[in-house]
């Protein structure tokens, strides 16, 4: 899985770098990623520190909804105004949109992090992986990592 590095403090450097998520150590909860490019260089990440580069469906754009159905990629996050950055063709030439996480459907197959539940609380920060979308009711079904539960839950409570 591709990854975009940020927010690190102790390695700058590595901020905005491209990584592939190669395990995961459930005794720290920290992915081992390596860099893009780089066989020699392997962080071990909390999850946090990165962003899912998933393949997502757009949705619900109330001011451009001719984008409505396209599809994108992630690319990277903004925490100060919460919206991912999703690559996507518009109008035939490649563009950007920053988009709300409500305004992103993701792929079955996607592991995102759940955020943001009330009723459910004690899942938010979990993995999950994505194994059904209701477009009807706006939401999917995620399977969480390494527990034998499943949840309904709104798009804009996923976090790549």
């Amino acid at each position: 899985t591709r990854v975009q590095i940020h927010s690190l403090q102790s390695k700058p450097e590595h901020n905005n770098c491209i990584g592939i998520v190669k395990s995961y150590d459930v005794a720290t909860g920290r992915h081992q990623v390596e860099l893009e490019g780089s066989h020699d260089t392997v962080l071990s990440l909390k999850p946090g520190n990165m962003t899912v580069m998933n393949k997502v469906e757009i949705t619900n754009l109330e001011a451009k909804p001719e984008l409505n159905g396209s599809q994108g990629t992630v690319e990277s996050y903004d925490p100060a105004n919460g919206r991912y950055r999703v690559s996507c063709t518009i109008a035939g030439r490649a563009g950007a949109l920053a988009l709300q996480p409500q305004n992103m459907i993701p792929t079955v197959g996607s592991v995102l992090k759940i955020d943001g539940l009330q009723g459910a609380a004690e899942h938010n920060g979990k993995w999950a992986k994505i194994a059904a979308i209701d477009r009807e009711a706006g939401r999917v079904t995620a399977e969480i990592v390494g527990a034998n539960k499943s949840l309904k839950i709104k798009y804009e409570n996923v976090r790549c």
